[in-house]
C-alpha cells in the first residue's frame, strides 16, 4: 500500500512539529519528583501559601553550629599513638657495638634505656598535637588497652640528647660525651596510630547529632508574607532534604507494601510513578497546546498558513512560559513580579485583539501549572490581559502604555483584594508584598515598546509605532524625495490621502496604506526627469529614445525604490507597497503608442510589462488604485463630476479585468465603495471655484466720502 502525502499535509505536520518542539520544551521545565520547589532568602517574604509538613521529619542543624560542635568535641579528643619497644633494643644494641667499654658506655646504657621507657616523640608530632591544642595522648600497650599521658611527659630527641648532656656523673665530662656523637643512639619510637585515631575521631563526631528537633506531620512551617528567618530556612531545607531522601526510598521500595491484583502488584514494580507523572504533565500541555494549534488552523489560517505568524505567535506563547518559570525557580520573587500582559500587548500590536487574548490565556493556563495558587494566578492574569487589550486599541504613542500599565495594577489591586477577602473574609490575608509585585508588573509593561521594535527587526513586522514614525514627512529620505522629485511628491501626498480615506470606508489599515502611499515612488529619485510631474521647461528626455529603451527606465523606478527602501532600512511591507504598486500592468503611454506606430509587428510584450508581483492585500490593491487613478487625473482638460466619475471606473475597471487584484482579499462591494470614496475626494480636490474680480482703477469722483460703497 502506498502512502502519498500532498503539500497541505507536509504543511500541517510541519506546524505540528513546532507545536511539538513546544510541548516538550515545556515538559522539561516541570520539576522532578525529588526536587524541591520552593525558592526563597533569608530576610526576605515567604511568596507561596501556607506550607505544612507533608511528613514528619528532623530538624538539620546549621552548617556552621555543627561545626561549633563538633570542634569543641574534638578539644577532648586524644590521639593514639604506640611505643616501639625495638627502636630501644635495636640502638641499645648499635651503642653496644660502637663504644669501648668504661664509665661512658655504662651511663649511655642507662640513660637510653630511661628515655626509651618514657618514650620520644618526633618534633612534627609534637608541632600537630599543640597546633591542634591536644595536651594528651593516649599509648596503646598492646591491642586491647591504651593508657592516657600528656605530652610534656614524654621526651623528644633534642630534649632527650639534652637529657643525657645534662644528667651525666661529675667523672665524665661534656667533651667526653660530645666525642660519641650521641645523635647516633637517640631517635623516636612512638608513632601516631593513623587508623585507630581516624576512628576515634569519626565516632567522636557521629555522636555530636546533626538534628535539633523534629517538626511533625500536618506541623505549621510558613504563611505567605511572613519573613524567612535562619531558623525557618534550616526548617525548609531540612524539609528539601528529607523529600529527596523519601522520593529515593520509594524508588527502592517499591512505595510499600499494598494489596493489589497480581497485574497491579507486577505494574507497581515498574515503578510507574514517575511515568504517570510525565504522563500527566505531557497530558495537560499537550491539550492546552493543542487547543492554541485549533484556534490558528480554523479560525486564523492567515496565521496559521504563514510559517514567520506561527512562529511568532508560538514564541510569544512559550518564551513568557519559560521566564517566568525560571525567574521563580532560581529568584526569590513571586510570578507576580512577571509582567504577563505583555503577551497579549505585544501580540495585539500586529494582529487582532481576539488572538492577543487567546494567546495570553494559553501563556497564564500552561504558568498556571507551575504555580502553588493556580485558581488566584489564572484570575488575576486573566484580568490584567483583557484590561490591557482593552486599554490600548492602537499603539503610537509611549503615553499609551503608561495609561495601559495603570489600568492594568488597578485591575489587578481591585481583583486581588477581592479575592483575599472573598476567600478569606479577614483584612489580615491581603499581603502588602503582592502590591508591590503588582507595581513592579505594571511599570515593566512600559518594556513593550522595545519589545515590539525586537519583533519587528526579527519577523519583519511594523507596528504602528513605527508607521508613525515614518509618516513624518521631515525624515532625511522623505526631505531628500521632497526636493529632488517635488511633483512626484505632491503625488505621492494625494495619493496617501485618497488611500486613508478609502482605506477607512473598507475596513483596511489607514496607516499602513498611507506610509505606502508616501514611499511607493521613491524609485524615481535617481531621475526625477523621466517622469512629466517633475518636467518645469516641458522637455522630454526620453522621448529622444526608443520605446522599449524609455519603457524600461519607467520600469525601472520599481527596482530602483527597492534599492534605496533597503539602504534607508525601511521595514518590509514598505518594500511590498513598492514592489506591488504597478502590479504587473503595462506602461499604457508607451504600449499604446507601439501598437499605434507597428500595427504589423509582433509585440515584445516583456520591454512594456513590469514585473510585478500583483498587490495581494486590501491596502496594496488600494495603493495601486489610487496611484493609477491620480496620475491618470492630472490628464484631465476639464475637471467635472462627469469627468471624474468616467475617470475612477475606466482605471479602476480596467485594473480588475486584467486580473491585478485577483491576490487580494478584496470584494466587489469593497471596489464600489473605493471608487465612490475616489470620486467624491477627488471631486473636492478639483472643485470649480469663484473667479475673483479685479478691483477698477478709480477715477475722479465726487461722492462725499460717506456714499463711497463698501469694497
Amino acid at each position: 500500500m502506498r502512502f502519498s502525502f500532498d503539500n497541505h499535509t507536509i504543511k500541517l505536520v510541519a506546524r505540528a512539529s513546532f507545536f511539538l518542539a513546544a510541548l516538550v520544551l515545556i515538559v522539561q521545565l516541570f520539576p522532578k519528583r525529588d526536587s524541591f520547589r520552593y525558592t526563597y532568602s533569608v530576610g526576605h517574604p515567604w511568596n507561596y501559601s501556607l506550607l505544612t509538613a507533608p511528613f514528619s521529619f528532623p530538624i538539620i542543624k546549621d552548617s556552621v553550629l555543627l561545626a561549633e560542635e563538633q570542634k569543641r568535641a574534638l578539644q577532648d579528643f586524644t590521639p593514639y599513638f604506640r611505643i616501639d619497644r625495638n627502636v630501644g633494643e635495636r640502638m641499645t644494641s648499635i651503642l653496644r657495638g660502637n663504644v669501648e667499654e668504661g664509665e661512658a658506655k655504662e651511663y649511655l646504657l642507662q640513660s637510653l634505656s630511661f628515655l626509651y621507657n618514657r618514650g620520644i616523640l618526633s618534633f612534627a608530632d609534637l608541632d600537630s598535637l599543640k597546633a591542634h591544642k591536644n595536651e594528651r595522648i593516649a599509648i596503646i600497650a598492646d591491642n586491647r588497652t591504651a593508657s592516657v599521658h600528656t605530652t610534656d611527659s614524654f621526651f623528644t630527641v633534642q630534649s632527650a640528647y639534652e637529657y643525657v648532656m645534662n644528667h651525666h656523673p661529675a667523672s665524665l665530662s661534656v667533651a667526653q660525651l660530645q666525642q660519641l656523637d650521641l645523635n647516633r643512639f637517640i631517635t623516636e619510637n612512638i608513632f601516631l596510630d593513623q587508623e585507630i585515631t581516624l576512628r576515634g575521631r569519626k565516632e567522636l563526631l557521629h555522636s555530636v547529632s546533626n538534628t535539633n528537633g523534629m517538626v511533625q506531620a500536618g506541623e505549621r512551617i510558613i504563611d505567605r508574607g511572613e519573613i524567612v528567618t535562619q531558623r525557618t530556612a534550616q526548617i525548609l531545607l531540612s524539609l528539601e532534604i528529607a523529600t529527596k531522601e523519601n522520593a529515593q526510598e520509594t524508588d527502592n521500595t517499591g512505595g510499600g507494601e499494598s494489596r493489589l491484583p497480581q497485574w497491579a502488584s507486577t505494574l507497581s514494580s515498574v515503578q510507574l510513578s514517575p511515568i504517570l507523572s510525565s504522563a500527566g504533565q505531557v497530558l495537560l500541555v499537550g491539550i492546552l497546546l493543542l487547543q492554541l494549534f485549533l484556534y490558528l488552523y480554523m479560525f486564523r489560517p492567515n496565521i496559521f498558513n504563514k510559517m514567520r505568524d506561527l512562529l511568532f505567535i508560538l514564541t510569544m506563547t512559550i518564551v513568557p512560559v519559560v521566564l517566568a518559570v525560571l525567574m521563580v525557580r532560581y529568584t526569590a520573587r513571586s510570578v507576580y513580579y512577571f509582567p504577563f500582559a505583555l503577551v497579549p500587548l505585544v501580540v495585539r500590536t500586529f494582529f487582532d485583539p481576539r488572538t492577543a487574548l487567546f494567546t495570553h490565556f494559553i501563556v497564564v493556563l500552561l504558568t498556571a501549572l507551575f504555580t502553588f495558587s493556580p485558581a488566584e494566578f489564572i484570575l488575576l492574569q486573566i484580568l490584567a490581559g483583557m484590561t490591557a487589550v482593552a486599554a490600548l486599541r492602537d499603539l503610537t504613542t509611549r503615553a499609551q502604555l503608561a495609561r495601559a500599565g495603570l489600568f492594568v495594577f488597578i485591575c489587578y489591586l481591585g481583583a486581588y483584594v477581592g479575592y483575599a477577602l472573598l476567600t478569606s473574609s479577614s483584612l489580615s490575608s491581603i499581603d502588602p508584598y503582592r502590591f508591590l509585585a503588582f507595581g513592579v508588573s505594571s511599570l515593566l509593561l512600559l518594556f513593550a515598546y522595545g519589545i515590539i521594535y525586537l519583533v519587528e527587526r526579527a519577523f519583519g513586522y511594523i507596528s504602528p509605532v513605527s508607521l508613525v514614525e515614518l509618516s513624518n514627512v521631515n525624515t532625511p529620505l522623505l526631505l531628500r524625495f521632497s526636493e529632488t522629485a517635488p511633483g512626484t511628491f505632491q503625488h505621492s501626498l494625494q495619493v496617501a490621502n485618497l488611500v486613508t480615506d478609502a482605506a477607512k470606508e473598507i475596513g483596511a489599515n489607514g496607516l499602513l496604506a498611507r506610509i505606502g502611499a508616501l514611499y511607493h515612488d521613491i524609485g524615481k529619485l535617481p531621475h526625477p526627469e523621466y517622469f512629466t510631474e517633475n518636467q518645469l521647461s516641458g522637455f522630454n528626455p526620453l522621448s529622444t529614445l526608443k520605446l522599449q529603451e524609455a519603457s524600461k527606465r519607467i520600469i525601472n523606478h520599481v527596482a530602483e525604490g527597492l534599492k534605496i527602501a533597503k539602504t534607508y532600512n525601511l521595514p518590509r511591507p514598505v518594500l511590498e507597497f513598492i514592489r506591488t504598486h504597478h502590479g504587473t500592468s503595462r506602461t499604457g503611454y508607451f504600449y499604446n503608442t507601439w501598437l499605434n506606430t507597428h500595427p504589423d509587428e509582433e509585440l515584445p510584450d516583456e520591454a512594456f510589462r513590469y514585473a510585478g508581483p500583483n498587490p495581494y492585500t486590501k491596502e496594496q490593491v488600494l495603493l495601486m488604485m489610487a496611484d493609477a487613478v491620480e496620475a491618470t487625473s492630472r490628464s484631465l482638460t476639464e475637471w467635472s463630476d462627469q469627468s471624474i466619475d468616467q475617470l475612477v471606473d475606466r482605471i479602476i475597471d480596467h485594473q480588475l479585468s486584467d486580473g491585478l487584484y485577483a491576490k487580494a482579499p478584496i470584494t466587489f462591494a469593497d471596489i464600489d465603495t473605493i471608487k465612490t470614496t475616489f470620486k467624491a475626494k477627488l471631486k473636492t480636490i478639483y472643485h470649480t471655484r469663484i473667479a475673483y474680480p479685479d478691483v477698477e482703477k478709480k477715477t475722479e469722483s465726487t461722492d462725499s466720502p460717506g456714499e463711497h460703497s463698501p469694497s
